[in-house]
């Protein structure tokens, strides 16, 4: 069944709000701010006696922001949200032979409303020459970085530029600059030098300060950075790694399509080799290298990823890869609305650990076959979960092209198919069986009255959902979507997603032709959710809120390592009802967070000195590191989970979190605020603090014992992120 939804984007603005999708339903816009609630910042921008080609320029203001390209006289006309403090960002495309600088000037006080603010952020400018003398060898490839950053009646500017040549014969080892004069200036860089004796060197070269001469003066050279670097006497000798790569036990079916073999260190050397076999590298420069690597095999099979290992090369060094391997085999059938017909491709990747670790430091990856839905993995000898499904969608409407790409990750202790794998062995796993959901959805790009049609060209669409077991009612896995649409520019955007059953929480947005950025956050179901398991919900606790939490998110999340993100929520208050009978040794506990759901069942909890206070540890290298806190003296709960992956977590419309403890539950959502410059630190901290406790409110010395060991965890974590 195919469900119609509307959805208008709206621009400088979030809007979230919950989906029925039994019937068509709207999601109507919010009203076009008024004129007068946004300002003018206009002016010129640039370097004197420098051009410009090209560019763009913006400003930020909280979760406003306009971007448009930048004028070739340097002339720019933007609109800023009134009551705010803004940021002009710009960069400085300047001709074919040098760099772009890019710029930015923070902080610019607030503009009344329909106030207009001219700018004059044309700076002088000077050329820098950066140089390197090269002594025993010859230079291959140079990289500078030019910084610059000064502060004046509260406004800081921030200029940057960089460079990298790959030098060509007997070209000098130079870079050229444009950049602001009459402000001190940062250069460092490297360069990469081939000895005489053939070893290839990494050198760095050491920051140095240069206030460059303002071209305005009547100069017309550049001004001139030098470095020497000397490698006659580095420590550069030359060795050879060689081993054998095998196999034992590979099925007699499977051909070997490409093994790609890479050593990083002192230099970077990858091998595409057709066979396994011998394999030998001569020369290579002595030291320590990390190694990787990856076999690709004709169908049925596909790929497997070896664990990464390092060796110290020095002298004639041997490095063989020897392992035992088996195969796994298994079918995967689609159930729903949609089946392998509407996917361009599907993939399959099992993860593993070998004998006695438990780490997961093994992946292999398949392609489902199409027809018949079967995949196959040749394995290394160890534990593995086939628990990760890339698939991937593609259509043309008229001008548009429309793509997705659903990413399923299915928790390890939900899965059946986990297996071992021997030496020669061939294991046949159970079928997996996944229910599939679709729904179409329309997106209007919201319009100003008197104002021309306002489009978008690219749309990006994003999300995620967990996955319900219909027969327990729990979350057994993530259900993710990536999309995009492309083409001609339009004002209304019908698009199809493809997903498992469930409630996901998605944001499209794109830049309009009116230069503003517009989005909206919403919630779709697919598919039939199984209704909540109501029978021991025994109603709301008495008390309940949220003290502190403090969240560190990292940029990158990577399938084959664990994510660094860490979440702590300390001293939450609660209380359960005064007829409430709870025992953690025989009754179910569950915290949410941000529709991410960690069961605790019976039995998890360890009690302390027979009191009325609870721990939980997870067990030593299980990922992610949980420790639950449950004091019901004290009234108060603490959560911390470290090495988790919490991009699940949007903050734009708060963080809900939630504690059931048999069948009583309170829940509260709280805004984060960003703790630092790059907003991978958040942080909400109640003030005063909430006390569930319904006698003794006075604060006790155990109390204080408790938020002192606080604040010093809580110091420690800052110095082991920084």
């Amino acid at each position: 069944m195919n469900y119609f939804i509307k959805f208008v984007l709206i621009g400088f603005s979030f809007l979230c709000t919950s989906l029925s999708i039994a019937e068509p339903v709207i999601l109507k816009s919010m009203s076009a701010p008024a004129a007068t609630e946004f300002s003018t910042v206009n002016g010129i921008i640039g370097l004197n006696s420098e051009s410009l080609s090209g560019g763009t320029i913006s400003v930020e203001t909280g979760s406003y922001s306009q971007e448009t390209p930048l004028e070739a006289n340097g002339n720019f006309n933007l609109t800023v949200a009134a009551n705010s403090l803004y940021t002009i960002k710009a960069t400085l495309g300047l001709n074919a032979a040098l760099p772009d600088v890019t710029a930015s000037f923070k902080n610019y006080p607030a503009l009344l409303q329909g106030e207009t603010r001219t700018l004059d952020l044309r700076r002088p400018s000077g050329q820098l020459l950066g140089q390197v003398n090269v002594i025993g060898g010859t230079a291959q490839n140079i990289s500078l970085f030019i910084t610059a950053t000064s502060t004046t009646a509260g406004i800081t500017e921030q200029y940057n530029a960089n460079s990298e040549v790959n030098l060509v014969g007997s070209q000098s080892p130079e870079v050229l600059f444009a950049f602001p004069a009459n402000i001190v200036s940062i250069v460092s860089g490297r360069i990469q030098i081939t000895s005489t004796n053939g070893c290839i060197l990494n050198e760095t070269l050491p920051p140095k300060s240069i206030i460059l001469t303002d071209k305005a003066s009547g100069t017309t050279l550049p001004d001139v950075q030098n470095w020497t670097v000397d490698v006659t006497s580095a420590s550069c000798n030359a060795g050879s790694i060689s081993g054998e790569i095998h196999l034992s036990g590979l099925d007699t079916s499977a051909t070997l399509s490409e093994h790609q073999l890479t050593f990083i260190g002192s230099e970077f050397i990858n091998l595409n080799l057709t066979s396994f076999g011998t394999y030998k590298v001569d020369p290579i420069t002595e030291g320590e290298y990390s190694t990787s690597q990856t076999s690709f095999f004709d169908e049925p099979y596909s790929s497997l990823r070896y664990p990464n290992e390092n060796v110290i090369v020095k002298g004639d060094t041997i490095f063989n890869t020897s392992y035992p391997v088996g195969t796994s085999h298994g079918v995967v059938k689609l159930n729903g609305d949609w089946n392998f017909s509407q996917t361009i491709a599907a993939n399959i990747e099992a993860s593993g650990s070998l004998p006695g670790s438990t780490s997961d430091s093994l992946s292999a990856n398949d392609i489902i076959n199409p027809v018949d839905g079967s995949f196959d993995f040749i394995l290394i000898n160890g534990n593995w979960q086939a628990n990760s499904y890339d698939f991937n969608f593609e259509s043309v409407v008229n001008t548009r092209k429309d793509k997705e790409t659903l990413n399923v990750e299915l928790l390890q202790d939900s899965l059946t198919n986990n297996h071992s794998i021997s030496e020669g062995s061939s294991v046949n796993l159970a079928p997996v069986s996944l229910n599939t959901a679709m729904a179409e959805i329309v997106l209007l790009v919201e319009q100003t009255p008197g104002q021309a049609l306002n489009t978008i060209e690219k749309l990006f669409i994003n999300g995620n959902s967990n996955i319900i077991d219909p027969g327990s009612n729990v979350v057994i896995g993530k259900s993710s979507i990536r999309a995009d649409s492309t083409g001609t520019p339009e004002s209304e955007f019908k698009f199809t997603l493809y997903g498992l059953p469930g409630i996901y929480t998605l944001t499209a947005s794109g830049t309009g032709s009116d230069g503003r950025i517009y989005s909206a956050t919403f919630n779709v179901t697919l598919g039939t959710i199984p209704p909540p398991d109501n029978e021991d919900d025994k109603g709301t606790m008495a008390c309940f809120g949220i003290n502190k939490v403090k969240l560190h998110q990292h940029d990158e999340h990577n399938k084959y390592e664990f994510s660094k993100d860490k979440l702590y929520i300390k001293y939450a208050g609660f209380r359960l009802p005064d007829d409430a009978i709870v025992d953690l040794t025989q009754d179910n506990v569950s915290i949410t967070i941000d529709g991410k759901v960690y069961d605790f069942p019976v039995g998890t909890f360890k009690q302390h000195n027979n009191k009325q206070h609870y721990h939980y540890k997870s067990a030593k290298g299980q990922l992610p590191n949980v420790k639950v806190d449950i004091d019901f003296k004290k009234a108060k709960w603490s959560i911390k989970l470290n090495k988790e992956d919490t991009s699940y977590i949007d903050n734009s419309d708060g963080v809900d979190i939630s504690l059931s403890i048999a069948g009583y539950t309170g829940n509260e959502n709280v805004i984060l605020k960003s703790k630092n410059k790059h907003h991978d630190k958040l942080i909400y901290k109640r003030k005063p603090k909430l006390d569930c406790r319904i006698k003794n409110k006075e604060k006790h010395e155990d109390d204080d014992k408790d938020e002192d060991e606080d604040d010093k965890e809580s110091n420690d974590v800052d110095n082991d992120d920084q």
